[in-house]
């Protein structure tokens, strides 16, 4: 036979054989535990929180997010990004073994779903309109029959069906810019939404922010890293100890990394 002589004994062939597994397999092994934890990074615009541009998000959620990773020893470069609408971030979230989405309140229907990091942020959630329609709301009796914008899956949704604002009453869309049309249409009344956020993308239009104002506060919130809910509790504690030390220091020395990101994008 034309090889024979090139194959060495049964016995000598499987040590062979089981040689090169073992030293392929170490190897790929090593490698795995080497690799940087795989992440997914989740947003939707809420700038200047987080600011979607074309696929990369950025903003002052990521930045902080990733101070917490270089203090924990990961590079938030390494992970991959999702900017999506807000329903189907929390869908990723939920499926998504490694994943974190930024800026999420922690409402009573999510808080069971997922792992949380914060709060490092609190916003007004309010009610907006046109300034020219003269709204006088004082209660929430007086939203009855009124058109209620509010981004598919956000915390507003829930906040709104919980105080008792029927479902035919809410137009549930995916992104804030659709509301903005149907605002400047009359084809709704008001928006739930938090004022600085809706501004910054009235301006990206060229429309003037003070031609809408808030005409009621529904709830102040605190906003939260989410994380997948597969996340070991040993990652969570350790980001959530370096969010606390990043808060306390710029309390107390008024110079820290954190105070800085709030002076930076202007949320001081």
């Amino acid at each position: 036979m034309i090889w024979g002589h090139f194959l060495p004994n049964k016995v000598d062939g499987m040590r062979i054989i089981y040689m090169f597994l073992f030293l392929f397999l170490g190897f790929e092994h090593a490698d795995a535990n080497d690799r940087e934890p795989e992440c997914l990074l989740i947003a939707n615009s809420s700038p200047p929180l987080s600011v979607i541009d074309g696929k990369r998000i950025t903003g002052f959620s990521v930045d902080l997010l990733g101070e917490l990773f270089a203090n924990v020893g990961r590079n938030i470069e390494t992970c991959s990004q999702a900017p999506v609408p807000w329903a189907r971030g929390l869908a990723l979230l939920e499926t998504t073994p490694g994943s974190i989405m930024f800026s999420v309140a922690k409402t009573l229907d999510r808080n069971e779903k997922y792992k949380w990091v914060g709060p490092f942020f609190s916003v007004d959630i309010a009610l907006i309109g046109r300034m020219d329609k003269q709204f006088r709301i004082e209660t929430v009796e007086d939203l009855k029959e009124l058109c209620i914008g509010v981004i598919r899956g956000g915390a507003p949704e829930e906040i709104l069906k919980r105080r008792g604002i029927p479902a035919v009453d809410i137009d549930s869309l995916p992104e804030i810019a659709d509301h903005i049309q149907t605002l400047l249409d009359g084809r709704c009344d008001l928006v739930a939404h938090v004022f600085p956020m809706l501004a910054y993308e009235l301006r990206e239009r060229q429309i003037d922010p003070k031609e809408f104002e808030e005409v009621f506060l529904l709830k102040t919130v605190d906003l939260y890293f989410a994380l997948n809910k597969n996340t070991p509790d040993e990652d969570i504690y350790r980001l959530q100890d370096e969010l606390d030390n990043l808060i306390r220091d710029s309390e107390e020395n008024k110079i820290g990394a954190y105070r800085k990101l709030l002076f930076e994008y202007n949320l001081n």
